[in-house]
Parts: structure tokens; sequence; C-alpha cells
């Protein structure tokens, strides 16, 4: 697969803006996209990539940019874009902070609490758009590219890819998915019931940038989730347990929602299927030169993690 290369950003650059630009980094954090630091006489900017045969996401960026702008959801600024260029782009402003996971060990217990708040307003502004027809990541309403007819559809479609590639990669037990799975069993019912809501699915401990222990806004939103939105606070719930940090963070967000005891426990059946996703990450590419790494402390913590929300269904 071709990669872009230093002359493809900057000719990306020059034909949307006129400030000269001193340097330019890629962030390694990515799994789909080529994510360029781009510093210029002005402000620094954000450049994202496609490869050709791998474009997905950036069309869904467009489309959804200003109906989330609309709704005050804190998006960076978007310079320009071409879908059409020989690696598809769009130009944003560098916003100033790192990614929340990044930052979250040196965050006082206020400023997690009020960061999940800012999330849980977000996320309850996200609810007003429509509903959609499909289930799944969707990016535009009118002709989504991998719709889903149910939420459980969703569900098993992860399941699925999961399984497969736990048992490729061979580092952890595919028994796994099997018990997640089994878990889900009694819960098809409200699986069924589940509407297509939307919410921003990767609102998480990545993409949410934090500076000087506050929000600084939302990166990276290639499309809007349509179904239960418990599912990004188990994805952000999983994220943390697999970090080694505190849950102070979801515990505010719980309360944010004012979730039940029920609604905790699909929360925590949610949080074991991300449990298995993450799983299934370590070992993979994706768009780099080498696999996602597993520590012996990550794979320790996802394999502790299971059992004990296992136990919490």
């Amino acid at each position: 697969m071709n990669e872009p290369k230093t002359s493809d950003v900057l000719r990306a650059l020059r034909a949307n803006i006129s400030v000269r630009a001193h340097s330019i980094r890629r962030f390694q954090t990515g799994l789909a996209h080529y994510v360029y630091e781009v510093m210029t006489d002005g402000d620094p900017l954000v450049v994202r990539m496609a490869n050709p045969g791998r474009k997905h996401g950036l069309p869904g960026a467009i489309y959804w940019y200003q109906r989330l702008k609309d709704l005050g959801v804190p998006l960076p600024a978007l310079i320009g874009h071409d879908l059409n260029a020989p690696f598809p782009y769009m130009i944003l402003e560098r916003l100033p902070g790192r990614d929340l996971g990044a930052v979250y060990a040196s965050l006082t217990r206020p400023q997690k609490k009020n960061l999940a708040a800012e999330i849980v307003d977000i996320q309850d502004r996200v609810a007003a758009l429509p509903q959609a027809a499909h289930y799944g990541w969707l990016d535009e309403y009118e002709n989504p590219s991998k719709p889903f007819p149910n939420w459980r559809a969703v569900l098993e479609s992860g399941l699925v890819e999961a399984h497969e590639y736990i048992v490729q990669i061979g580092i952890f037990q595919p028994e796994w998915v099997v018990r997640v799975r089994a878990a889900s069993a009694a819960y098809e019912s409200y699986f069924d019931e589940v509407a297509p809501a939307p919410f921003l699915d990767d609102t998480t401990t990545k993409n949410v940038i934090v500076h000087g222990g506050k929000l600084s806004g939302i990166v990276d939103v290639d499309n809007v989730c349509f179904g239960d939105r418990l599912y990004v606070l188990a994805l952000t719930h999983m994220s943390l347990l697999a970090s080694g940090h505190d849950t102070i963070y979801i515990d505010a967000w719980v309360e944010g929602w004012d979730l039940n005891e029920f609604k905790l426990r699909v929360m925590n059946l949610y949080t074991a299927m991300h449990g298995v996703y993450f799983m299934s990450e370590i070992g993979r590419t994706f768009n780099k030169n080498r696999p996602e790494a597993g520590n012996k402390e990550t794979v320790d913590r996802l394999n502790a993690a299971l059992p004990m929300l296992l136990d919490r269904v």
C-alpha cells in the first residue's frame, strides 16, 4: 500500500493556504488515516490523509462537520479538503492539547468530573439529530456505506470479527468471545428495542483533546453511530481499564446520564465486548509498518478485566 509523502502534504497545503510550512510530523496514533502536524508561519495545522483505496471516513467527516458544528460540538476549524486528490485529505486547525488518555493520570478528580460533564453535554446535543433508517456507523443519512438492520447485528458483527482476529493472532483465548456472547443472550430483548439514535462513538480516551485540564475540542469525527449510546461510555470504560487508570471519569459520566442498575449492567456487558475488541487489535498492523504492540501489562489487564465485567452483567 502506498503511503503519502511530505510532498503530498505540501501539495495539499499549497492548494488551500498561503502560509509557509516549517515542519511536518506524522502522528503515530491513527489506525485508519495518515495524520500530520504542520507548523507554519501562522497557526499550527493538522492534515489528515487517506490512501485512495481506503478513503472511507473522510467523506463522512466532511458530511457531518457543519451539522455537528451547528449543534455546538467543539470541532476544530476546517481549512480545506479534497476527496479527489491522489491522497484524499482534509486540513484542520490544530487544537491545543493532547488526547485525554495521554494526560488522564495528571488530571485532578474535579478536572476528570468536569470533562465528563462536558462530554455528557456534547452527547446530549448530538442526540438532537434525527434518528436514522439504519444502525451502526453512518457516513451520511442518505447513502450509508455499511448499514446494519438492527442493533443486535452491529454487536454480533463486532464479535465475529474479534473472534476471527483473536484466533488468527493467537495472543488471547477465543473463549472470551464465547463467554461474552453467552452473557449477551439475556439482553437480546433489550437490544431489539434499541432505536437508531445518534451518538459520537469515538469520544473516548482518544479524540477528546485536553489542554490545561480543560476540554479543547473533539477531533476525527468521521461518522456518527446510530444505536445505543451506552456503547461509547463502555468503550471509554474499557480504554481506561486497559491502561490501568482509575474510573472517576466513568463514574461522573454514569452520574450525568443517571443510569439505573439495569443500564449499568448493559454498560458492563458492552465494556466486556470492547474488551474482546481490544484483544483482537493487539498484533494487527492497521495502517502502520508494525503490528499494534501488546505489552504484558496490557495483556494481563485485559485478561483480568473480562471476568470482573462479566460478573457485573
